[in-house]
């Protein structure tokens, strides 16, 4: 049936339907053309819900007849004892509408308290309800949960985001190429990071960011703000029944239970002692809330290539230039070779440091093979370096190395501390061009420096995707290497 049908079916206007729908009481399946298709079985729940609506029965007892919350006995009853209480209401603001209306009552003199104390001895023996008129005169409890997820959401993302860069900035980890260990235990970071963060701001301010973009405000029972202890446990318990702790599946079924009893507008396990209200709803919070997650992204890219660049910039000594080289080096490579302030290799310093492999087919002696770094200075100021490597003659390696990592790093390090570079001159395909020359020669310049790398090699087999290995059969074996890079 298409709307027009169902509603001449059912004697129920367009909006009604509709309305009924949004709450999940039909569900019309879609033709190809995209237009609602209402069944038969959507046209009985139409007529059973103006039933029960016509008799006076709330929207929320006809969802849980719906869902088989609730037996249609058992809520009749009540509803029946409901109506009695109202019936005996609306006698008795008859009997004290005529009474006033026989004393010539007028608003500006009106005696209020003598007709209230009149209707409370009307029915002494029986407890007295409150009017629902006066239960109706409140202010709503906030339902809207997408608008709440996606207030949750932001502070999430705003509690990691801070945590990543803490990690790009204070402990110097390259955000790309994080450990399994980390990447596990990070979302219970932000947890922490909600627990200590939260409770301030909802104590201080009565809201969060994510809150407050959304217009929502957390308040107590008197209006005011929460104090720090009711704020750290609603907190609490937000995490742990709202969120499931980000405890896998128990995760996303804490976050679909507090879904579902948001949106039936039950009181949520952290809303006892404390209320959520809402603004307003316009439509540009949403904007608002893309517009701060773009903010986040573009703080996380800060975080991922803000740590590549140099931390010495402009003229260098030795000293700085090794401090940005090992630095660089801890970012991509926690265990790979580090400088000392006189640019010496650390391994040098170590009995049993230095990088080695057997040699195959002849004595078994193990190979160092820490190039040699030579510095180029003019006046106490670093003007280049070479990094240079030259095996003792007459032997024969397994494997040789090619040093990309070096002249990248040392490249980065000297190159991107130039006058003049930024965040974006790490793009300009310098450490690229280094690496797509897997044993071979090049030249290149950057920023007013020169980089060339001169290799010779004989007797091994090489390729872009492995290691020069040792080949038998052939009757030479040379290898050379050496890096330059000189400001020009």
């Amino acid at each position: 049936m298409t709307i027009k049908e169902i509603e001449a079916h059912s004697g129920m206007a367009r909006a009604n339907i509709r309305f009924y729908e949004s709450e999940g009481l039909l569900t019309p399946s879609r033709g190809k053309n995209g237009y609602r298709d209402y069944s038969v079985q959507d046209l009985e729940v139409l007529k059973r819900i103006k039933l029960l609506r016509t008799l006076h029965l709330s929207l929320a007892d006809i969802k849980a007849l719906d869902s088989g919350e609730q037996e249609l006995a058992d809520t009749l009853y009540q509803h029946l004892a409901q109506l009695e209480r109202e019936k005996e209401q609306l006698a008795q603001s008859q009997q004290v509408c005529q009474l006033m209306q026989d004393d010539g009552a007028r608003y500006q003199t009106l005696d209020a308290q003598h007709y209230i104390d009149i209707m409370e001895h009307m029915h002494d023996a029986r407890p007295q309800t409150p009017a629902p008129e006066l239960e109706a005169d409140k202010i709503p409890k906030v339902r809207s949960p997408f608008r709440r997820y996606l207030a949750r959401h932001l502070d999430l993302s705003i509690y990691a985001t801070l945590f990543s860069l803490f990690l790009a900035f204070v402990a110097n980890t390259n955000l790309l190429n994080i450990s399994e260990v980390l990447s596990f235990f990070s979302p219970f970071v932000g947890l922490l990071i909600m627990l200590a963060v939260e409770p301030v701001l909802l104590w201080l301010f009565g809201t969060t960011p994510g809150k407050w973009v959304f217009g929502l405000r957390v308040i107590n029972s008197d209006d005011g703000r929460l104090s720090y202890k009711d704020a750290v446990a609603r907190t609490r318990t937000v995490i742990w029944k709202g969120m499931g702790c980000e405890l896998s599946f128990y995760s996303i079924y804490r976050n679909w239970k507090s879904y579902q009893d948001c949106g039936w507008g039950r009181t949520l396990d952290w809303e006892h002692d404390s209320t959520l209200v809402l603004k307003d709803e316009k439509k540009w919070r949403y904007g608002a809330w893309a517009g701060i997650h773009v903010v986040l992204f573009l703080a996380l890219l800060l975080g991922i290539f803000a740590p590549r660049m140099p931390k010495n910039r402009g003229e260098l000594t030795v000293a700085q230039f090794c401090e940005n080289y090992n630095r660089l080096v801890i970012f991509n490579d926690p265990n790979g070779e580090t400088l000392n302030e006189n640019g010496k290799w650390m391994s040098d310093e170590l009995d049993d440091g230095h990088i080695s492999i057997s040699i195959d087919g002849t004595t078994g002696a193990e190979i160092d093979y820490t190039p040699t770094v030579t510095f180029m200075e003019e006046n106490g100021v670093m003007t280049g370096l070479t990094i240079e490597y030259q095996p003792k003659e007459g032997n024969i390696y397994s494997f040789l190395p090619n040093y990309q990592g070096e002249m990248q790093t040392a490249a980065a390090a000297f190159v991107y501390a130039q006058d003049g570079c930024n965040l974006f001159s790490q793009f300009d395909g310098m450490l690229e061009e280094i690496s797509s020359h897997s044993y071979e020669s090049f030249q290149l310049s950057r920023r007013g420096v020169s980089l060339r790398c001169d290799v010779h090699i004989s007797g091994y087999i090489y390729g872009d995707d492995f290691p020069a290995l040792y080949d038998k059969d052939a009757d030479t074996y040379e290898y050379s290497f050496r890096f330059t890079m000189q400001k020009e």
